[in-house]
Formats: C-alpha cells, structure tokens, sequence
C-alpha cells in the first residue's frame, strides 16, 4: 500500500525510541485530522471530483508552487487544462518519475517513459506525487477563477500566469534569463 498523498506534512517531534511505525501513524492521523476539519471527501464530491484525484491534484499543487498565495491559480490551471484535455506538463511530475528535485527540466527528461510524465501523456498521473499540505488541499476544493493555461515561475518570489501560449513563451524566456544569472541559487 502506498502512503504517498497520505502523510500530512508537518513538524513531529520525535520521541526517544520511537520507531518509524509510530510516526509514520501520527502523520496519516494529522492527515485524517486535517481532511476531516476541511470536509475534503464531501467538498470534493459536491464539486464533483473524485476524492482520491483532488489528492492527486493537490499533491501536483504543492509540488508546483514556489508561493502558497498562487496555489489557487495553480490549482485552476490543471483544471482549467484537465477540461480541454491538454497534457498538464507539470515538471513536478516528471520529476517525481525521475526521483529528483531541481528547478528545470530538460529535453531528455520530458522523453522518460513514465506513467507520471504529464508532458507525454493526458490525465492525471495514477498516485499524489508528494504529500500536500492543508494550503494545497484547500486550493484543489477551491481554485481562484480565471482562464489560466499556464504559468512560469520567473523568480523565487515571483509567478506569472496566463491563457496566452506566446506570452507563456516570453515568461519563459525571462526564467531561463533569471535562472543563469542565479537568481534560484538559494
């Protein structure tokens, strides 16, 4: 069984002694603890999705958001490329597949053969990539109106979204600019 999705990211503090099957416990209760006090299983399903696929979702969410004030913009930009059956192309996802974390991918990396290549294939990856917090979870129930097909992240403290293919394309430009002068060196 795979806990992946289902952990709840927070800090535990470790008891001397403790074993590995005693925290891994306290974070699927934090996890059960924070899905019961958002109401996500009937939230997701009034807003009719599958609860298991929000968790999906929300676990892309955190992965791809430098900023959890655009987690809700995230969240409608897989909507909004879910309801038209565009690939997600999420470099989150590759890289889980790859079980790396950096800040690019490259050309090599989007070719992987991968159930988890959003890039190459349509849909959701089949399991969360990662264990999302309660901001993550809240912005897949509740995604911030808009039009959005994509965003960059030109900066660390800085995303730009858009439904214009070209204007992504000069956002796109402009990490690659930030990115060499080592603006994401930290």
């Amino acid at each position: 069984w795979e806990l992946e999705g289902f952990l709840f990211p927070a800090t535990y503090n470790l008891l001397p002694g403790e074993s590995v099957e005693s925290v891994r416990n306290r974070a699927l209760a934090k996890f059960n603890e924070v899905m019961r006090k958002l109401d996500f299983l009937e939230r997701a399903k009034r807003s009719n999705l599958d609860p298991y696929e929000a968790l999906i979702i929300a676990s892309i969410v955190q992965g791809e958001g430098f900023d959890e004030r655009d987690f809700g913009k995230v969240a409608r930009v897989i909507f909004n490329r879910l309801s038209i059956n565009m690939p997600l192309q999420m470099d989150s996802t590759v890289l889980y597949a790859l079980r790396e974390r950096r800040i690019a991918l490259s050309t090599r990396d989007i070719s992987i053969s991968s159930q988890y290549n959003t890039y190459n294939r349509r849909g959701l990856p089949p399991t969360p990539i990662g264990n999302p917090g309660q901001k993550a979870l809240e912005a897949t129930l509740n995604p911030e109106p808009g039009e959005w097909l994509y965003f960059v992240t030109v900066a660390p403290t800085e995303t730009k979204f858009t439904k214009s293919y070209k204007e992504f394309l000069s956002f796109k430009a402009e990490f690659k600019r930030n990115l060499k002068a080592g603006l994401f060196n930290e």
